[in-house]
């Protein structure tokens, strides 16, 4: 932290709700329990992430996972759910991944890819925070 006590980058250190460990690239919800940052897989395509994971972690021994939260300057690492080309606007998928932009309907973009990949891949992405669509 700076002599102001700003991050220099939306980075957010949470407790994982559940072993994250293998989970970098996953969209996550962080909410406070007992006033502690915890981070939970998104299972939801339209309810808004609040950030994604750079480094998981386990719950135990008690460890903190990294998650580059809205404002988070540069690129990052993406799971992919599907199919996606370089260029393409990334949305949030069912179980915490991404996916191409559908185009139409109730979605919520996360950012735009800079690589190409399949489902499974970590692809580097710019993430420009949760913006839903309908």
């Amino acid at each position: 932290m700076s002599a102001l006590g700003l991050r220099p980058n939306a980075i957010l250190a949470c407790t994982p709700a559940t072993d994250l460990t293998d989970k970098d690239g996953y969209g996550v919800v962080v909410s406070s329990v007992s006033g502690v940052p915890t981070a939970t897989i998104s299972a939801s395509a339209t309810t808004k992430i609040s950030g994604i994971i750079l480094q998981g972690a386990n719950t135990t021994p008690a460890c903190s996972c990294v998650v580059a939260v809205a404002g988070y300057h540069g690129t990052l690492r993406v799971k992919l759910g599907g199919t996606v080309s370089t260029g393409d606007y990334i949305q949030q998928n069912t179980d915490g991944t991404f996916v191409t932009d559908a185009g139409s309907g109730s979605r919520v973009l996360v950012g735009v890819a800079f690589e190409s990949g399949v489902s499974g891949d970590l692809i580097e992405a710019s993430y420009f925070g949760p913006c839903p669509l309908s």
